[in-house]
Formats: structure tokens, C-alpha cells, sequence
């Protein structure tokens, strides 16, 4: 059976995670979040973070890097990874992923003929989002991640990408 996954993309504070969860809520029987594990500390002023991401040590990381369950990988300037494995996924419901526009590709790049991927960029005002990012941090620090711009992904119809603005 093919997997369907809608891989949801944006910005940081953009609400990715609030969609997912909110997509879950209201479809509880067709949808399945996936969660991506993270090594990196949980965000204490961002409760939806954990809705997305499943939070493990380094150790787990290398353990499933060593193991080659490794399906789709993050590495953040800042050390931290956040990656997938194959069994992230459910194969009765369609998955909802959080994922970085880089990543995207190289996951639609990769699997697009063994799964039906199609990706959601959620966008907001800047303002709106630039003040969600100074609540949840308290500051600017990181506020510009390249890996998270819509310019990553070289042709939106072909990545099966739907620009979505709120």
C-alpha cells in the first residue's frame, strides 16, 4: 500500500504545527502526525512543538544512524538534527509531516515514486510572524533560517507544493 503524506512547510512561528494539529483535530480518523525526532531541546513557550516532534538525545540519533533508519535528515547550524525513519509513518491514515523546505526535496526527491507526497508552505505577514518569534524566544536570534524559505524548492508544481497564506 502507498503511503500518502502532505509534508507541511514554513517558516519558523508560521504555524505549522498549530495546522497539524488542528487538521488532526477536526479529521482525527483520516489524519496521523508525524512526528520527526529532534535532539534538540524542547521550546518551553511553544507547547504545539511536541505535537510534531518526538524528542530524543544524540545518542538516539546515532543509534539510528548507525542502523541506516535514516530516511530524511536536518542538520542545524546549531549542532541539533531532526530527522524521520520509515516507521514514522501509518499506513491507514494520511501522515502530516513538518518538515524543512531542503529536506522536502530531497525526501520528494528520493521517495516520490514509492509514496504519494505533496507539500503544503504555510506563509504569514512577516510582522505577524516576526512577532510570534520574539514571544516564543524573546529575541531575533535565528529568526532568518534559510532552510525554511519557499526559494528551496526549485519549481513548486513539480515538488507538488501548494503555497498557502493565511
Amino acid at each position: 500500500m502507498m503511503k500518502d503524506i502532505i509534508c507541511v512547510m514554513g517558516k519558523s512561528c508560521a504555524g505549522k504545527s498549530t495546522r497539524i494539529k488542528h487538521l488532526k483535530e477536526q479529521f482525527d480518523n483520516r489524519f496521523y502526525i508525524v512526528k520527526s525526532f529532534s535532539d534538540r531541546r524542547i521550546r518551553e513557550s511553544d507547547p504545539n512543538d511536541v505535537n510534531t516532534h518526538e524528542f530524543v538525545s544524540k545518542d538516539v540519533f546515532e543509534q539510528h544512524k548507525k542502523e541506516g533508519k535514516i530516511m530524511s535528515l536536518y542538520t542545524s547550524p546549531l549542532g541539533y538534527h531532526n530527522w524521520i525513519t520509515r516507521d514514522s509513518f501509518s499506513d491507514s491514515r494520511i501522515n502530516l509531516l513538518a518538515i524543512d523546505t531542503i529536506a522536502y526535496v530531497d525526501f520528494f526527491d528520493k521517495y516520490k515514486d514509492e509514496y504519494s507526497i505533496c507539500g503544503i508552505y504555510h506563509n504569514i505577514p512577516e510582522s505577524i510572524r516576526k512577532d510570534r518569534y520574539m514571544k516564543r524566544n524573546g529575541n531575533l536570534d535565528g529568526f532568518e533560517e534559510p532552510h525554511l524559505d519557499v526559494s528551496n524548492i526549485p519549481d513548486l508544481d513539480s515538488y507538488d507544493v501548494v503555497l498557502l497564506y493565511d
